[in-house]
């Protein structure tokens, strides 16, 4: 090993103890038809097709309930679509699986926002909370 890479190893495990161990839950690979719902989910959500979306991320839930990106962004197109409650209920469901999720609070704090139950998204943030 080259005296450059010798110091580059001990900065890399120095910011490792530094750094608060990253902790993900343990998901098993997606099915084939899952995969499907999510890819062709995310390619009708970049087009603006949010009912069509919404439609697919909801076979993938009936799949795997488990999976945060589905809830997500499932909740994102009830927002496109104007469907706060919606919208709502699936944040809560994501947020019970995944409680500090921070683009599921954020999206949360913006539909509270929308349905005026909050001055602020700290405000909405901390009703998200209670509402668990």
């Amino acid at each position: 090993m080259h005296n450059f890479e010798q110091r580059s190893s001990a900065r890399d495990a120095a910011e490792l103890e530094r750094s608060p161990p990253r902790v993900t839950p343990p998901t098993p690979p997606a099915s084939p038809e899952l995969a499907i719902c999510f890819e062709q989910g995310l390619a009708l959500l970049d087009s603006g097709a949010w009912a069509r979306a919404r439609e697919m991320f909801s076979r993938g839930l009936a799949l795997d309930a488990t999976r945060t990106g589905l809830w997500h962004n499932r909740a994102w197109c009830h927002l496109q679509m104007g469907d706060l409650a919606a919208a709502q209920a699936d944040l809560q469901a994501l947020l019970r699986l995944a409680p500090g999720h921070a683009e599921g609070l954020a999206l949360l704090g913006r539909v509270m926002l929308a349905q005026g139950q909050g001055q602020g998204q700290g405000q909405a943030e901390q009703q998200a909370g209670s509402a668990l």
